[in-house]
């Protein structure tokens, strides 16, 4: 079994409900492949992170984000015609360090044959 995981994050920090053209372009991509195989699944994951603030603080994300990030990404998936579209998401932000903190904002797609 093949499976091809994709990530997109969030254009900024600030906007959770939007994407770039390059995340639009993967997703786009992730639908046109799925369809293409025939995917047995497309799972959508959504996760949510914690900042490290330059003060030793931690800023945390707003309870539900990251089930708002995959469910419209489920949205999008199933708007371009895959089917079966799971979601599921992380209540626990990952803890932030500062650096990667913005990637941790994230939805992974798999896509599996």
């Amino acid at each position: 079994m093949i499976a091809v995981i994709l990530e997109v994050f969030p254009a900024d920090g600030r906007k959770d409900d939007y994407l770039e053209y390059a995340a639009n372009q993967i997703v786009t991509e992730a639908a046109a492949y799925a369809k293409r195989i025939g995917a047995s699944s497309v799972k959508v994951s959504g996760y949510g992170a914690t900042t490290l603030l330059s003060n030793g603080d931690r800023l945390v994300e707003k309870a539900g984000l990251a089930e708002k990030r995959a469910q419209n990404m489920a949205t999008l998936l199933r708007g371009l015609g895959v089917a079966g579209v799971t979601v599921s998401w992380k209540n626990e932000p990952e803890p932030g360090d500062g650096q990667t903190d913005a990637s941790r904002r994230r939805v992974a797609i798999l896509v599996t044959p």
